[in-house]
């Protein structure tokens, strides 16, 4: 009986500690890699990006509160471009709607905001 609890705690804690660390790996990488000394791209081409949001109308959204939303997916693409067509665009879209829940989410994890600023 013993012996079954000991393993039954040694792979809980296992799984615990798996769940913890793959959640916060992109928190990791960025305190591992330092990617504010990324130098330019060089090249021929720029770098070009296009934000698309798609409705499926034939599917109901189920995680919202609106009775009749539909799916909806935003997805980002990015292209090489001709140097001359460079219109710079922010690193996050909306940021006055999104750097509250980011941060919020951040906070969860303990990191100070001035941390991820």
């Amino acid at each position: 009986m013993k012996k079954h609890f000991l393993s039954f705690i040694k792979n809980t804690l296992f799984i615990l500690l798996s769940i913890q660390l793959f959640s916060s790996c992109s928190y990791l990488a960025t305190k591992v890699i330092d990617l504010k000394d990324l130098p330019p791209p060089k090249g021929e081409y720029s770098i070009g990006s296009n934000i698309y949001t798609w409705v499926d109308d034939s599917r109901y959204e189920l995680f919202t509160e609106e009775v009749n939303d539909k799916r909806r997916i935003v997805v980002q693409v990015w292209y090489p471009i001709q140097k001359r067509f460079i219109e710079k665009m922010p690193y996050i879209d909306n940021s006055k709607l999104r750097m509250s829940p980011i941060a919020d989410q951040f906070s969860q994890l303990g990191v100070s905001p001035k941390l991820v600023s």
